[in-house]
């Protein structure tokens, strides 16, 4: 008998083929897409089940309206309920909203959720999602006869969840250490029935070294006797492909995980994961005699988009689009990340000053206001794995309700804490690992790390600093965790209002929620009582700011420069670069074209 899994991961909310911060169709993603791919591979297969492995109720701003409506289903659940789904987990982002917006989604849910390593602390409420579900499905065998099969789906989420999201669960939440509570949870799975067992892994694939930060434990899962099928997310990687073609653990071409049957499926809706199954029955029962893992992407040009799952989102959809058209300030000057990673980004300075403002209004009445404020800020759309074309490129001119989206695009909020000058060059520290070390060499090096994400490159604003590419990091790139430290550091001449920045100088920092609790591999401040938070999320404190200021000539310059090297650097960026995107460093920028991704390529002297 074969029996075919289907997988979506890390939706976020991408429903309809459209772009809410262009305003403007988008033919390459959303569930609505999808949907197409999940009938026919259907209508492929005897017997089906679809799961969703997390990250599906925050990403677009059709989420963000949703999270205020608590009196219809959101719009994710609504369109996963029109395509029939079996179960689903949670994924860290999907508590952002907090609990009780999190079981409203939930109960309109017509398939379960299963959760086995984030449980409800003491006496907090709503009850999150048991650990595992039963499903009880007829499956056809070969010959066309049925059989009972008995599935059991259990669930599992980063366990930074409960620090990412500090503000909006304020304790509610406590975490299980992953391995242990699956361990614990297999043979009561088995005792209650389970033929096979299906870990929905919110996680991405870590290498068992000292630097895997806590949210890629999907290799360890593999590893336990009595999994008999993974399936991953929360990387937005792909696999099988080669994503993970270099990972000891992966066969990239069949999709197994430390030998068990394991799949990825991307981001955004994509991609769709299947994983057949081939599976054989003797006296002990059901088990797993062969698999083979594939990706389905969306085609160009795409299959018409599914009605059934527009009809249900489509008002949803409407209001959405109207409460983004409204103008609320105008800028003089160009806003970009396009030169961000050389440190020329004026979008980024509105970013800081939104969050200034925000911050001096929460510090009016707190011992915290009589320190020097500062502001880290970093370039969420900065290319990368999301494509050339995910650049903040706002032209001067209107600013609409709809530009947000890029500027801030997750629903954290605010958080104010006091930092040492000491704490604050290992931040700033932390934000260089993203870059490469750069030897003296003629010829052109790689200016940032391969895979190191934007939006952990943060630029702190209110003091200014140099960086020094010729020396080694202090940490790892990706994951943030503290190499063997050696040599001075990459920050230099690190200062405030003209004075050298000394260990024990304290400041307030204000930056998002996320940042503060930890996110990115920031080493975050040691007691979450001290934090301050907005009431509001980053979006509506630049929003409030915006209106309120209404005309915007930020000044361009950044607190920040590479100190000089007899060195070249290449750079990948939005195609729209040009030279003049960078500023006083626009005399030392060579185009090079356009490569196979639709990257611009320039390179950058000394």
């Amino acid at each position: 008998m074969s029996l075919r899994i289907l997988c979506t991961t890390d939706l976020h909310a991408a429903i309809w083929p459209f772009n809410y911060a262009t305003d403007r169709q988008d033919d390459t993603r959303g569930l609505a897409l999808l949907a197409p791919l999940i009938h026919a591979a259907r209508r492929e297969a005897a017997n089906t089940c679809l799961f969703d492995v997390g990250d599906s109720l925050q990403g677009t701003a059709l989420a963000d309206a949703a999270a205020g409506d608590l009196s219809s289903p959101h719009p994710i659940i609504a369109a996963m309920n029109t395509l029939g789904y079996d179960a689903a987990t949670l994924g860290n982002h999907d508590f952002d909203y907090g609990l009780e917006t999190l079981n409203a989604a939930m109960a309109a849910a017509r398939f379960p959720f299963a959760l086995a390593n984030l449980r409800n602390a003491a006496g907090s409420s709503p009850a999150l999602p048991p650990p595992f579900v039963l499903l009880d499905r007829q499956v056809t065998d070969r010959a066309g006869r049925t059989h009972p099969l008995r599935l059991g789906v259990l669930g599992l989420a980063p366990p930074q969840t409960i620090l990412w999201n500090t503000a909006a669960l304020d304790g509610a939440v406590v975490a299980e250490d992953v391995v242990q509570v699956t361990q614990s949870l297999i043979p009561r799975m088995r005792a209650a029935g389970a033929d096979l067992i299906v870990a929905l892994c919110h996680s991405g694939i870590g290498r068992d070294t000292d630097t895997d930060p806590p949210d890629l434990f999907a290799q360890k899962i593999a590893r336990l006797d009595g999994i008999d099928a993974l399936l991953t997310g929360h990387s937005h990687g792909r696999l099988p492909g080669p994503d993970y073609a270099d990972h000891p653990d992966v066969d990239a071409e069949r999709g197994t995980i430390c030998g068990t049957p394991a799949l990825m499926a991307g981001a955004h809706g994509r991609d769709l994961g299947l994983l057949d199954l081939e599976l054989a029955h003797d006296n002990r029962g059901w088990s797993v005699t062969g698999a083979q893992a594939a990706l389905r992407g969306i085609p160009t040009p795409p299959p018409p988009a599914d009605p059934a799952v527009l009809k249900a989102t489509a008002q949803h959809h409407a209001r959405t689009r109207t409460s983004l058209s409204d103008t609320i300030a105008t800028t003089a000057i160009p806003l970009h990340t396009i030169a961000a990673m050389a440190g020329q980004a004026p979008a980024l300075r509105v970013l800081s000053d939104a969050q200034v403002w925000t911050a001096q209004r929460l510090l009016k009445d707190d011992p915290l206001g009589d320190l020097p404020l500062l502001s880290a800020v970093a370039p969420i759309r900065m290319g990368g794995r999301a494509g050339p074309l995910a650049f903040v490129d706002l032209p001067a001119g209107p600013i609409r309700e709809r530009d947000l989206l890029d500027l801030a695009p997750f629903p954290n909020r605010l958080c104010v804490f006091e930092i040492t000058g000491a704490q604050l060059r290992l931040w700033l520290e932390r934000a260089a690992a993203c870059y490469q070390q750069v030897r003296p060499d003629p010829e052109p090096q790689s200016l940032l790390v391969q895979g190191a994400p934007g939006y952990n490159l943060d630029t702190v604003f209110g003091i200014t600093y140099q960086i020094d590419l010729q020396a080694p990091s202090w940490f790892d790139a990706i994951s943030g965790a503290r190499k063997p430290r050696h040599g001075p550091g990459r920050i230099r001449r690190l200062s405030h209002m003209g004075t050298a920045v000394a260990d024990t100088d304290r400041f307030a920092m204000v930056t998002s929620a996320f940042r503060a609790c930890g996110g990115g591999g920031y080493h975050a401040p040691p007691d979450p009582a001290e934090l301050l938070f907005s009431a509001k999320t980053l979006r509506h404190c630049l929003s409030a700011y915006l209106r309120e200021t209404r005309t915007l000539n930020p000044v361009p310059q950044m607190p920040w420069q590479f100190t000089p090297m007899a060195a070249s650097v290449h750079l990948k960026t939005s195609p729209a670069a040009t030279p003049a995107h960078f500023g006083p460093l626009a005399p030392s920028v060579q185009d090079l074209g356009l490569d196979a991704q639709g990257f611009r390529q320039l390179l950058l002297d000394g």
